[in-house]
């Protein structure tokens, strides 16, 4: 790909991540942190993220590595087909349930919180169709309405915060470690699965007008700690320990109790807002990478190959699925399935690039 053809400034890139992984490390990852951490949830996030300094070395290397290039066509131009396909479909695969259950999980809230009545199958149809075109647009369209979005996102964000201050009591974080190490190993496990999506940057960075640096991921690391600990403090000095961990959506419910002043409530029209944001630009930046992956020129094929791939998350979103029976699957397998996948590609990925770098010097 040639300069001109790339098109994405580094300020729509760091929106579209934060829309995208927050839209999972703020909320579809907070009620399973609470499940399994409770009152020492935050405490495991923290420890998670001492790890994130490897991480970030190991994504910059790679970027290093490739120049800059698309990973897909690198590791055909560098190994052959053969290992491009043995890398690039465990990381397809993984990326497809990522946005198999955001979609459910999306359609599920939706039904929940403010459209009970909406049959799920129109609302299925219709994000399909939302996301489907966007991702026949280009990745340009996705970042660009990620650059418009984030910033009103990230200031409701703040403005929960600062609106539920009377309502917090932060004695009820402490005391720490009441029932031992293993609730906190249990929720830093899962909030390093959120932190391995650092690696999707690494999937469109042919795309980028500019090199991604060491100072790009720290920023976009220290962001994504941020808004994976900030609604878990939120819950837990609002609800307490145990009523949180029994919330199915905890974020959306610290927007249902906040008022402005005597006069202004039920603002939680602004969660709705958000969360539609993330959903939006993750579920078309996730379905536009899987094509991308496979190198895909044809128009009709990229067409066909989406269609395909967006039936499915229609048909998943209708199975007689329970919201507990999502976050078990996340629990127990999504998280680990990241964690190996990316973790193995990514060591593997460095390990080719050392070697190769050898074989040429």
């Amino acid at each position: 790909m040639n300069k001109t053809e790339r098109t994405i400034g580094l300020y729509n890139a760091l929106f579209m991540m934060l829309l995208s992984s927050g839209l999972y490390n703020h909320v579809i990852l907070t009620p399973l942190l609470l499940k399994a951490g409770g009152r020492d949830a935050w405490i495991g996030v923290l420890m998670a993220s001492l790890l994130i300094p490897l991480l970030i070395l190991i994504f910059w290397f790679i970027s290093k590595s490739t120049n800059g290039m698309s990973i897909s066509s690198w590791l055909i131009q560098k190994f052959g087909k053969g290992i491009h396909y043995l890398l690039i479909i465990p990381i397809a695969a993984c990326i497809f349930i990522m946005n198999c259950v955001t979609f459910k999980d999306t359609i599920s809230w939706s039904i929940a919180s403010y459209l009970p009545y909406t049959p799920p199958l129109a609302l299925a149809l219709f994000l399909a169709l939302l996301c489907y075109s966007t991702c026949l647009l280009g990745i340009r369209n996705i970042a660009y309405t990620a650059g418009i979005l984030g910033p009103l996102v990230i200031i409701l964000g703040f403005g929960i915060m600062l609106t539920n201050i009377p309502n917090k009591n932060y004695t009820y974080v402490w005391p720490s470690f009441e029932n031992g190490m293993i609730p906190v190993w249990h929720s830093a496990f899962l909030t390093l699965g959120g932190l391995m999506e650092l690696f999707l940057v690494l999937l469109f960075q042919q795309h980028l007008l500019k090199r991604i640096r060491l100072i790009h991921l720290a920023i976009l690391s220290v962001f994504l700690i941020g808004i994976t600990i900030g609604p878990l403090l939120g819950a837990i000095s609002v609800f307490g320990p145990e009523e949180a961990s029994k919330q199915i959506y905890p974020a959306f419910e610290l927007w249902r109790i906040a008022t402005i002043g005597k006069y202004i409530s039920h603002i939680d029209f602004f969660a709705i807002f958000q969360w539609l944001s993330g959903a939006f630009v993750r579920i078309s930046l996730l379905g536009f990478l899987a094509m991308d992956l496979f190198n895909i020129q044809s128009k009709k094929v990229k067409a066909y190959f989406l269609a395909v791939v967006y039936l499915i998350f229609i048909a998943f979103a209708m199975l007689p699925i329970n919201q507990e029976i999502i976050l078990s699957l996340i629990t127990n397998y999504y998280t680990i399935l990241i964690v190996i996948v990316f973790g193995g590609a990514t060591v593997l990925l460095t390990a080719l690039t050392i070697f190769k770098r050898k074989s040429e010097g």
